[in-house]
């Protein structure tokens, strides 16, 4: 499984053309890869969970929150990714002739406006724990269950880090 970075998983699927030439990732070969991962920030406010599964060749873009939109997102991700395949095959051809569909993958809601962040990090980790299979992710998403997650989380990331 390949991790994608955020900035650049948001310049695939919202960027223009040439924003993308510099984001071609000349010296990933996908070929090597069955799946990527990554987060999407979207209009600087709300975080979205990408995952693209070759093996299906499925794209998801998975929303948090509720949204009824969320295969149409998923389809046009799919595009944008068709899309970046092609423009970097200039000499690069992995992926290229992969059809690409959007697809909807079971999952909770966030109940609050503020836990997107949480939510896509546990949607990641179910995806990760359950590859090559597709989740249908499930776990609570209270206030007070996202308020006990986002600080185990935090202390992961600064535990991680030696800052602790």
């Amino acid at each position: 499984m390949y991790l994608l970075n955020h900035y650049t998983a948001g310049v695939i699927l919202f960027g223009d053309r040439t924003q993308l030439i510099s984001h071609s990732l000349p010296k990933v070969n996908f070929d090597n890869y069955e799946a990527v991962l990554s987060f999407v920030l979207v209009n600087n406010n709300h975080w979205k969970l990408l995952y693209i599964h070759a093996n299906t060749s499925t794209v998801f873009l998975v929303d948090p929150a509720q949204s009824i939109k969320e295969l149409d997102d998923s389809e046009h991700a799919a595009k944008r990714i068709q899309e970046h395949f092609r423009m970097r095959s200039h000499s690069i051809t992995d992926w290229v002739d992969v059809k690409w569909k959007g697809g909807v993958m079971g999952h909770p809601l966030q109940t609050d406006g503020c836990s997107c962040g949480v939510v896509v990090v546990k949607m990641a980790k179910a995806v990760m724990e359950s590859f090559p299979l597709i989740p249908n992710v499930n776990f609570e998403c209270s206030k007070k269950y996202m308020k006990r997650e986002r600080r185990e989380l935090a202390l992961e990331i600064l535990e991680a880090s030696g800052s602790v």
